[in-house]
């Protein structure tokens, strides 16, 4: 299992039994934090692709090359449970973002469920997903769904999301927050980025990412870095990058690179299913065309146990929970 043996879904290698559709990118957000980075391959839910991180990568051969020529094997099931958390957080959200901070889980704001109207704030903090504790945040960030979230330098990041304005409308913030202990919060640079929600955010080679994302009225595919958020700026790394504008996509750190897969173009709600990396910021490489798994947005791409999973999703026909 993935974090001290439990979470509202865990996980353990036995055989297959009460899989639950994932539901939208609080839970895949949810499992994106709760797997430990560790290196490995790329699996499937009842199969796996045989992991290329114990081979050494032939000198001619590119990533690319050598994961387009993986073959689809048999592997492990896993067997997921439900949980139901004694002192859970209050209201239910969606779109909330959750990291593992210090042996902790925290939760940061979102949307409420309840009202479907009212952006949150609140940060929540539990060490074993049953019990959960409101942190009196104060001075807390601003409230935003749909936000990016990461731990980097021993301080958690909250940046970007969607604002609740005038007229129930929703729009696209740039501001950045850092904390040390999840109770005083900073406001730290937000660069010259333009405001955007569902963006990739993830620490690499000592400084934090930011990628893509979907803005008021555009979808992005521009690359950000930042090593310093409360005294330094944000550095445009790349203006168009290669891949298909995007927002909602999965991200990680995995094998020295940063991976994205799959992701939304805004405005025209296409999802899609390819996936790139890349080893420095600046030069992308397309890994797979057209994954096996359908197209899709809000799931989480973590590795775990020498592989690397994807979870979940929204597809076409809805919420999916396939494991790949």
């Amino acid at each position: 299992s993935f974090f001290r043996g439990t979470f509202l879904f865990s996980l353990k290698e036995t055989k297959m039994a009460g899989l639950r559709a994932l539901r939208g990118f609080t839970l895949a957000m949810a499992l994106a934090a709760l797997i430990p980075l560790t290196s490995g391959g790329i699996g499937k839910g009842v199969g796996r692709f045989p992991s290329a991180s114990r081979e050494v990568l032939p000198a001619n051969k590119s990533w690319a090359d050598q994961i387009q020529q993986i073959a689809l094997h048999p592997s492990v099931e896993y067997a997921w449970r439900t949980l139901r958390p004694t002192s859970p957080f209050s209201p239910a959200r969606v779109s909330t973002c959750m990291v593992v901070f210090r042996d902790e889980l925290m939760v940061l704001g979102g949307l409420s469920e309840e009202t479907h109207e009212e952006t949150l704030n609140d940060v929540w903090r539990s060490p074993d997903a049953l019990t959960w504790t409101k942190v009196h945040a104060w001075p807390s960030f601003s409230p935003r769904f749909a936000a990016g979230c990461a731990v980097h330098r021993e301080q958690v990041v909250i940046a970007a999301g969607l604002a609740h304005r005038s007229n129930k409308m929703w729009f696209p913030i740039r501001s950045v927050w850092v904390t040390s202990d999840g109770q005083k919060w900073n406001p730290g640079r937000d660069g010259g980025f333009s405001p955007r929600e569902s963006i990739g955010l993830v620490p690499f080679r000592g400084e934090l990412w930011l990628v893509g994302g979907c803005g008021a009225f555009t979808t992005l595919n521009d690359v950000w870095r930042s090593s310093d958020l409360l005294r330094g700026t944000w550095s445009k790394v790349v203006e168009r990058a290669p891949f298909t504008p995007r927002c909602g996509m999965g991200i990680t750190t995995f094998q020295g690179r940063i991976w994205i897969a799959g992701g939304t173009v805004h405005s025209s709600v296409q999802s899609l299913s390819d996936i790139w990396s890349t080893a420095d910021g600046h030069q992308w490489s397309l890994a797979v065309a057209a994954a096996p798994f359908s197209s899709r947005s809000g799931m989480a791409l973590q590795p775990f146990q020498g592989q690397l999973f994807l979870l979940g999703g929204f597809t076409a026909e809805g919420p999916s929970a396939e494991v790949w």
